[in-house]
């Protein structure tokens, strides 16, 4: 954090002396911004660890990962199991399980293109860890 007002919070990244990186961010509310995005450095982002964004549908929450959309399908007391918005309409057998901070990808095979064309920015993000049953691939 570089510093902070009452209402909003400025962020540089942690290697900003080390490598010189001049990436920052501003926050104010649940709104973030990105005033300089680029970095001078290999990015910490592995695999294992993503973003994951949420949005509000009709009636439940809708989680967007890799610019795919999944729809709740139920919630247990410890996880809540989530499938493709594809599932009815294009037969889609993706699915995924969230609990705490884990995704588990149950079957991360689409049989189509990612399309989630809308702003992550005015999206709910969050950082996960994600677990792969298999591996992912797109089925045509």
């Amino acid at each position: 954090m570089e510093h902070q007002n009452i209402d909003r919070t400025s962020w540089r990244c942690k290697y900003e002396r080390r490598k010189k990186c001049k990436a920052r961010l501003l926050t104010y509310g649940r709104t973030l911004k990105i005033m300089r995005g680029e970095h001078s450095h290999e990015s910490f982002l592995t695999d294992d660890l993503r973003i994951i964004y949420f949005t509000h549908g009709k009636k439940y929450p809708k989680l967007i990962i890799d610019r795919y959309e999944f729809m709740l399908e139920r919630k247990y007391a410890d996880k809540t199991a989530w499938t493709c918005k594809y599932k009815e309409k294009k037969k889609c057998k993706a699915r995924l399980l969230t609990f705490g901070r884990t995704v588990k990808l149950m079957n991360s095979t689409h049989n189509h293109i990612a399309d989630f064309n809308g702003d992550v920015e005015s999206l709910i993000s969050t950082f996960v860890n994600i677990e792969e049953k298999e591996k992912s691939y797109i089925q045509l």
